[in-house]
């Protein structure tokens, strides 16, 4: 049964995968705050976790499973710009008391050490963006639909369907922590049909996800 299960695949495109690690980083942090309510605190602290890891791992393209001063040591020697390698030591000290202290995030906490993480996301925005923002079609296309209202529109439908995508990660990812790996497979089959209908730019977003908690399952199937 397992071994049938597709996995989803999506072409690379190296140049801008700084920016999309941004991108996906930023996009993950207002879904986990929006809905931080509804999960406990452990959840929210695993979640948070692999928001930061994933970002940093991609980033500047190192392990996922390096620990926060593992990733710092790794850091430091890619890192030219001294405001953000001091912002980056700093958070990441911070953020390793909570991995290896076992603490608990609380909402306050949550919150800020969110709003210390997109303080960093705009400091490497910086240091990875081209001096243009794309084609002059390109950006006549955003302007006509900016001025309609179109893209606001066709952002709330993307974003309501990446945050159901990534609730139904959450729900996979507790299947497997209790040993439901029956239960995982028909929610990576919700998981895959909602992908299949995201634009090419938010598949970006969520397609490193999906593929980690396809490994998961496979793994937890072999």
């Amino acid at each position: 049964m397992f071994m049938r299960m597709k996995k989803i695949g999506r072409r690379r495109r190296p140049s801008d995968f700084r920016l999309q690690a941004i991108e996906n980083a930023r996009h993950k942090i207002a879904v986990l705050k929006k809905s931080f309510a509804l999960h406990l605190p452990e959840d929210n602290a695993i979640q948070f976790s692999h928001i930061v890891k994933k970002f940093f791992s991609s980033f500047f393209r190192i392990d996922y499973n390096l620990s926060y001063n593992e990733m710092k040591s790794e850091i430091e020697g890619k890192v030219s710009n001294e405001q953000l390698k001091q912002a980056l030591a700093s958070f990441l000290k911070s953020v390793s008391v909570m991995e290896f202290g076992g603490v608990t995030l609380s909402r306050r906490k949550i919150s800020y050490f969110s709003q210390r993480f997109l303080s960093i996301l705009s400091l490497a925005e910086v240091r990875a963006r081209p001096g243009g923002e794309g084609s002059v079609i390109k950006k006549g296309i955003r302007a006509f639909e900016d001025r309609f209202g179109i893209t606001e529109e066709k952002k709330k439908k993307e974003d309501e369907a990446l945050e159901r995508i990534y609730k139904l990660l959450l729900l996979g990812h507790k299947a497997l922590s209790i040993g439901e790996i029956s239960n995982s497979v028909p929610i990576y089959s919700e998981v895959r049909l909602a992908y299949s209908r995201l634009s090419e730019e938010s598949k970006k977003k969520v397609h490193p996800d999906i593929i980690y908690f396809y490994k998961k399952i496979m793994k937890k199937a072999a």
